[in-house]
């Protein structure tokens, strides 16, 4: 299946990592029926197209469309019919921070989108079950952690929680629990304070090196 969709040049790609803005590209798999030497073959396809298209300058641009232009800058149409061609008057220009920047904001917790007037735009930052995400898409209404073949929403961690949770026997050293680690068990809230020659502490609270608190 022919890919569709004007792919930008290998400098503009460049150009948008350099500034950190994803050159957003939308992936549809899709199993087909075809015919070989007299034999009906499924076999899978696929095609391709931008969610950020290359400015076009016979289309007539709505509000919030967005484009991206050879200079590899991304803009969003600040007005309905914009003739224009960015950066001149009726487009603003949209400038990604960046996962080393999202990784700093604060995340809001997503919940499920209504309408047009509440997607989440590109370089917002959200939390959902328990990780953070960073939108990579202009006008993004999907859930964080489905689609993830589409890349809509990049995962840029866990989110911080002050909760202490129960103790979990451990099934080596990279899950034990460490000096200063909190844990709640048999009715108690419990700090690590004793490991062994590593520092990693396996045992159970009231075993050794825990401390009721």
């Amino acid at each position: 299946m022919t890919p569709t969709g004007a792919m930008p040049s290998a400098t503009v790609t460049e150009n948008l990592r350099h500034q950190g803005c994803p050159v957003q590209v939308r992936w549809d798999f899709k199993e087909e029926q075809q015919e070989h030497e007299g034999e009906t073959l499924s076999v899978w396809t696929f095609n391709y197209d931008n969610m950020v298209e290359k400015w076009n300058h016979f289309r007539v641009y709505a509000k919030e469309e967005t484009c991206w232009l050879n200079n590899g800058k991304v803009y969003v149409s600040e007005i309905d019919n914009n003739k224009n061609k960015p950066p001149q008057a009726g487009w603003k220009e949209i400038v990604f921070e960046g996962i080393t920047k999202a990784e700093e904001q604060e995340a809001k917790t997503w919940v499920p989108v209504t309408g047009a007037h509440d997607v989440y735009k590109l370089g917002e930052v959200v939390e959902h079950n328990g990780k953070k995400y960073v939108s990579n898409h202009p006008t993004n209404s999907w859930e964080p952690g489905t689609l993830t073949y589409l890349n809509l929403w990049i995962e840029i961690g866990a989110t911080e929680s002050n909760e202490i949770l129960p103790w979990v026997q451990p099934t080596g050293a990279h899950d034990s629990y460490k000096v200063g680690d909190q844990v709640t068990y048999n009715g108690f809230t419990w700090e690590c304070t004793a490991g062994d020659g590593s520092g990693s502490n396996s045992w159970a609270p009231g075993v050794y090196g825990w401390t009721k608190i």
